[in-house]
């Protein structure tokens, strides 16, 4: 997704930083952006960001908004400290393998989890493969950005439910619905763009 990307690309929530591994550091300047120390710029996604508009040509958002109570504003944010392209990804819920979790335990389990004491990070939404197209469509608009491209990324099961999911999708299987996908990544460019 960020292969021939050039500029300055900012990864928000960047945690331990993994995404620099992974780019090529000749043609992007990697920053990061968290709420801890040891990262280029101090983010809070729940307030405006520190940062003025147009700052990167990329901003990169993996697996963070969900856990933001103010989702929209926080894309809205990137969506305004963003020249050129802003890459999300969040998770879906509604897999099969959750699906079948909430079934025979009857636990979302991981972030989702009503437990007797506070568990600190947890998600806030619960994302969906049809909710996130709706979220993706809404803050297009709201934004003045276009998604370009989204992929979804297939369940990492035992091997034969991932055997079973690589067939239903070639035979189109469960397509709109999402139930084979672990997350949506999805590529959006400005209007300008």
């Amino acid at each position: 997704m960020l292969r021939g990307t050039e500029g300055e690309l900012l990864d928000v929530g960047a945690r331990d930083r993994v995404l620099e591994s992974h780019i090529d550091t000749g043609s992007l300047r990697y920053h990061s952006a968290d709420m801890s120390e040891g990262h280029d710029y101090f983010v809070d996604l729940e307030k405006p960001l520190p940062i003025p508009d147009k700052s990167f040509d990329t901003v990169v958002c993996l697996d963070v908004l969900e856990h933001v109570e103010h989702i929209h504003d926080a894309f809205a944010e990137l969506a305004r400290i963003s020249r050129d392209r802003i890459v999300i990804s969040l998770p879906n819920i509604a897999v099969l393998r959750t699906r079948f979790r909430f079934l025979f335990k009857g636990v979302l389990g991981g972030k989702y989890s009503f437990a007797p004491e506070h568990q600190g990070d947890r998600h806030r939404w619960i994302t969906t493969h049809r909710s996130i197209g709706e979220f993706v469509v809404g803050m297009s608009e709201r934004c003045g950005v276009r998604a370009e491209q989204e992929v979804n990324e297939l369940m990492h099961a035992h091997r034969y439910l991932r055997g079973l999911s690589l067939v239903a999708v070639r035979a189109g299987v469960g397509r709109r619905s999402g139930i084979l996908s672990e997350r949506s990544i999805v590529v959006f460019r400005h209007a300008a763009g």
